[in-house]
């Protein structure tokens, strides 16, 4: 049904129109109708009728004014002017504004209505036939692209001889340019079988001529290839990835494990798309990569997005570990150190396994050191530039051989009370929470003073500046290591007034969490850590 709105400042004329004429029987209905112009102006967006009969002489904006707005903002919209004055120059005004008809009010009648309705009609048909024939001739443009890229990525010929004309515009190329190519592969048969009309799909939403989309016959790959007037940096691809790996997610409507996709590093030529599309299939056959928080990327490799299955590194795990390291129990720690990695196999995500790994050498250096110190710039480089699970794997080892020389070497560590032992474990593992003394004394089994006692004489420190101590170094290591907001990290630390963080952050440091990271972290530093999601969305 076409929709139609009606304006008039006269409430009875309005409400006349809209129940006394059979709109059915021309194929319309009546979508709203408002006082004025500028009312009716305001809801065209939402509404988007195909008719408009408006009167001349109304408050605000009155009907020549709202037809000068209509033919300039939608063009598309069929306007019928109503009044009660049978003016020449009023109708020929309207006709110039692209009025299909006058109506006047006072002499119309039902002849006349269908006289005019018929006109509405037969433009509207007019205009169905224009847009099926755009409709037509913009499909027959996306098969054209498509079998086109098609022809690029099974290496035609004399592709690298000229560049695909549909690619980019020609008005669009830049001395710079480049571009990035992802390649989805669902994981199910049931995703398979719409490829191609979920590529029509993408056609529909994204039609620049800049972004282009296949299938391929032989292969159940979806192609995304996209053009960029400049060069991408590494960050920007990680964003851009993260993107489209999202769109294609909800286009095909299936769990992240379900869809493996795969993007090459960025290329200057469209003629290198189809070695950029053979790199991007390995980067989904393969699952350990520098990334973002969720869509993977490798400098010297490609990018694939897949979810990790599962925890890998449970509250149950980290207090084994701790408690091992604590009680400097070589052989124990050794096997669980063995045990814990056997998780890191293929298909889990290498964020996680760098976020586990992290966490297991925080918690050796709290072993060694009795506080969690911020890892080096260098440290955190190394880890994000790692491309394979045994480059991590032995970055833990060597960390895990250094604690164990030392404990076997140690005797002061030993010496500590199994009760001591337990306490800095519990702490280690609940930093975050509000945890009080009395909580730690009934963990270990111990009234409040004893527990107290026992505390100060075997760490140096009481529990209350044991704590602060603990939870100001993550929280340097949070300023220094990540893009956090400072109020984040007060609240992931336990604080919920973010003042009393502040102050008691500066008793600790001389300064306040603004400033240290001002005066620690260089913008050097910043460029190894991967894009949150929410910052890249």
């Amino acid at each position: 049904m076409w929709k139609v709105i009606i304006v008039d400042d006269e409430v009875l004329v309005r409400r006349g129109l809209a129940s006394t004429i059979p709109w059915a029987q021309y194929g319309m209905q009546v979508a709203g109708d408002f006082s004025n112009g500028m009312k009716a102006l305001e809801a065209m967006e939402l509404l988007r009728p195909d008719v408009v009969i408006t009167d001349i002489r109304m408050p605000q904006m009155d009907g020549l004014t709202l037809l000068k707005e209509l033919r300039k903002q939608y063009p598309e919209t069929i306007p019928v002017i109503l009044s009660c004055h049978n003016d020449f120059e009023y109708a020929k005004e309207a006709i110039s504004l692209g009025a299909v008809d006058y109506l006047v009010k006072t002499t119309m009648d039902d002849q006349e209505v269908d006289r005019t309705l018929s006109k509405v009609q037969a433009k509207l048909a007019e205009r169905k036939s224009v847009d099926e024939l755009l409709r037509q001739i913009e499909q027959s443009k996306r098969l054209e692209r498509q079998a086109e890229l098609r022809m690029i990525l099974a290496g035609g010929e004399n592709v690298g001889a000229k560049e695909p004309s549909v690619a980019v515009k020609e008005a669009h190329r830049t001395e710079n340019e480049c571009f990035l190519l992802l390649a989805a592969r669902p994981w199910a048969p049931a995703h398979t079988q719409p490829l191609y009309t979920n590529c029509l799909r993408l056609e529909e939403r994204f039609p620049e001529e800049t972004e282009l989309f296949c299938t391929l016959d032989a292969e159940p790959y979806m192609v995304v290839l996209l053009w960029f007037p400049s060069a991408l940096s590494a960050l920007e691809v990680q964003h851009k990835v993260q993107i489209w790996s999202g769109r294609l997610l909800q286009l095909f409507g299936c769990r992240r494990e379900e869809l493996f996709i795969g993007a090459a590093p960025p290329f200057s030529s469209i003629s290198q798309a189809k070695p950029a599309f053979e790199q991007a299939k390995r980067g989904q056959e393969a699952y350990f990569y520098d990334e973002g928080v969720k869509t993977f990327y490798m400098i010297e490799g490609s990018a694939a997005l897949q979810e990790a299955s599962g925890v890998l590194f449970t509250g149950e795990d980290k207090q084994l570990w701790v408690e091992a390291l604590v009680r400097n129990a070589v052989p124990e720690a050794r096997a669980l150190f063995e045990q814990l990695t056997k998780r890191w196999r293929p298909g889990v995500s290498s964020a996680a396994v760098k976020e586990m790994a992290s966490s297991m050498i925080g918690m050796i250096r709290f072993a060694r050191h009795k506080h969690q110190p911020s890892l080096p710039a260098t440290a955190v480089q190394e880890l994000q530039q790692m491309g394979k699970l045994s480059q991590v794997k032995q970055l833990v080892s060597s960390e895990l051989a250094v604690w164990e020389q030392e404990a076997e070497g140690s005797s002061g560590l030993n010496s500590l009370r199994p009760e001591i032992q337990k306490a800095l474990a519990y702490i280690q593992q609940h930093l975050h929470d509000e945890v009080k003394m009395s909580d730690v004394a009934d963990h270990v089994h111990l009234s409040r003073s004893h527990f107290s006692a026992l505390f100060k004489q075997a760490v140096g420190k009481t529990f209350l500046e044991y704590m602060m101590e603990q939870k100001m170094e993550w929280t340097k290591e949070q300023l220094k290591h990540t893009h956090k907001k400072i109020y984040e990290i007060a609240s992931e630390i336990g604080f919920s007034d973010y003042k009393y963080f502040t102050r008691c952050f500066k008793e600790y440091s001389g300064m306040t969490p603004k400033d240290w990271r001002e005066q620690h972290v260089h913008k050097s530093e910043y460029a190894v850590l991967p894009i949150r999601e929410e910052q890249a969305l």
